[in-house]
């Protein structure tokens, strides 16, 4: 990542994380640090865009805010993305893997589905398909 880029990340990250601190803190950064279990010098930097949180801190604040840093971007018009874990049913975006995914024909029948972040694949075959 360039300084320009960078540097944009930090102040977009920053601007997320004030108006998250000023919605549910009341713009205690000391508060806000005790729930991540942070001082307010800490949450400072990020608030300020002086420091881009690492990645730890961002598990953290998903983790304990479900505030998703990484998704800020998630729509138009839209405020941070909230993890799905913290979404409302109806804030909650369904994937293409949401549900399992069958395919299948005479023979072989492939199971296509979300374990987590990954994607798992199940494939069945019959005993009467003739493996070349």
């Amino acid at each position: 990542m360039n300084n320009g880029h960078l540097t944009e990340a930090k102040a977009r990250v920053a601007a997320v994380l004030q108006r998250y601190v000023d919605a549910h803190f009341d713009g205690s950064l000391q508060r806000a640090g005790q729930t991540l279990g942070y001082d307010r010098r800490r949450i400072y930097t990020y608030t300020s865009g002086r420091s881009f949180p690492s990645d730890g801190v961002m598990d953290r604040i998903k983790e304990q805010w479900g505030l998703d840093l990484l998704n800020i971007d998630a729509g138009p018009n839209r405020g941070p993305a909230v993890s799905p874990a913290k979404a409302s049913e109806e804030e909650r975006q369904l994937s293409l893997f949401d549900f399992p995914v069958r395919l299948a024909n005479e023979g072989v029948e492939i199971i296509l589905e979300r374990k987590g972040a990954a994607i798992a694949v199940r494939i069945g075959i019959s005993p009467d398909v003739k493996v070349a």
